[in-house]
């Protein structure tokens, strides 16, 4: 943590980063600290206060962040079933029910067909269409998030919501065609929708009670369903309120479950819903401690003649994230991670010489894991500004270390 790592075997130890400050810190003794620049009021961005969650009692401490061992039924485990899980049965069946509908009538009209025009007017049909593209879409997503290896985090899901949703929407329109089509279409139809209430409870029953979460609702989603079926197999003119008062029931805990991103700020990294779920800092994604300090290196860099382009180049996205929020022309050198190669010595020189970039961030999330050529350059021929010089409201700022490369480009195209 006290080390700005640039690349295996490249660092900057803490003991260096204690002698600058030390060296600074007997430089002013017995003169009197100076004063931060004068900005005139409303010329810099100001960071709004962070206000605490709304629901801290009974959160996680840590977030989940990754789903279970491949495998088929890895939608519906820990991590990713409370995400995903609760209508994707509902929207299995939907899609069978959807393309059996396109095919059925697909054959009639071959049946009826008596010319070639005719014969393709099915490639036409929008209920084929929708199965093919959003229909192909949910189950390619569905296999493979349940089957890929690797990193699959929770908020991943979230792809499979189009689709999923898609085919829940779609397939209720097919039940209610279905439903009121001739003996043998009726049939296959209720049968459909049978099947697509009974396993949706069972998944949501189970996801309630491994969440502890409305269990109470379950005998209601159990009775309500069973009313709904059985007015669907009575009446043929009641298939479409049947079924759309069903699938509203079905609905109502997933849209309970994912309204609980209400009740306090979202984990920016792991982002889930659930009452428990481990919560995040909202606001700028920092905790005050450390908005204060991207808000004291804000201040310093606007007010010391910042590159026109980039007012301050960090390691990773994390870091430069806050401060791109509160108003401040910030990248990363390094991408996401830190380590993306897309920044060399001598293209960070060529943004300086034109003073397009001129302050640089060393230190911060995924520094560790070594950088970039680009942050390597500036290790080595960039001037390190102490935290002092740019009142850091900690002496030793969590290893975030400041470069200032201005005059430093031919030292910087030379280190890689």
């Amino acid at each position: 943590p006290n080390s700005v790592v640039v690349e295996p075997g490249a660092f900057v130890p803490a003991q260096r980063q204690l002698k600058v400050d030390d060296a600074a810190g007997r430089a002013q003794a017995g003169k009197p600290k100076t004063p931060a620049p004068q900005v005139p009021a409303g010329a810099l961005p100001k960071p709004a206060p962070v206000s605490p969650p709304t629901v801290v009692k009974g959160r996680e401490k840590d977030p989940i962040p990754f789903g279970e061992s491949p495998k088929p039924l890895r939608l519906f485990g820990t991590g990713l079933g409370d995400q995903a899980g609760w209508l994707l049965p509902f929207a299995v069946f939907g899609l069978i029910g959807l393309l059996a509908l396109a095919l059925v009538d697909r054959r009639r009209e071959l049946d009826l067909a008596a010319g070639a025009p005719a014969r393709f007017a099915w490639r036409r049909d929008p209920r084929l269409a929708t199965a093919l593209v959003l229909g192909g879409w949910f189950v390619v997503e569905a296999a493979v998030l349940s089957l890929s290896k690797g990193i699959v985090h929770p908020y991943y899901v979230s792809a499979l919501a189009p689709g999923t949703g898609a085919m829940v929407g779609a397939g209720a329109g097919a039940f209610v065609k279905l439903a009121r089509g001739s003996l043998p279409r009726r049939i296959f139809g209720l049968a459909l929708v049978a099947a697509a209430l009974t396993t949706t409870g069972l998944v949501e029953a189970v996801l309630m009670h491994r969440e502890h979460y409305m269990v109470w609702f379950i005998p209601v989603l159990a009775i309500g369903c069973a009313v709904g079926f059985l007015a669907l197999v009575a009446l043929r003119r009641l298939a479409a309120p049947a079924v759309a008062l069903t699938l509203l029931l079905v609905l109502v805990a997933p849209t309970a479950y994912a309204s609980t991103t209400w009740l306090a700020p979202v984990e920016g990294t792991f982002a889930v819903a659930g009452p428990n779920a481990f919560a995040g800092t909202g606001g700028y994604g920092v905790n005050e401690h450390d908005l204060a300090i991207d808000h004291a290196l804000l201040v310093y860099v606007v007010t010391h003649d910042p590159g026109s382009r980039w007012a301050l180049l960090t390691v990773a996205s994390d870091t430069s994230s806050p401060l791109i929020l509160m108003g401040l022309d910030a990248g990363a050198l390094g991408g996401y991670s830190g380590t993306d190669p897309a920044v060399d010595g001598p293209r960070l020189a060529s943004l300086v010489e034109h003073r397009q970039a001129r302050y640089v961030l060393l230190g911060g999330e995924y520094s560790l894991r070594g950088g970039n050529l680009a942050t390597k350059a500036v290790l080595s021929a960039c001037k390190e500004l102490p935290p002092s010089a740019w009142h850091s409201p900690v002496a030793y700022p969590y290893g975030l270390v400041l470069f200032d490369c201005a005059g430093d480009e031919k030292a910087l195209a030379a280190a890689g």
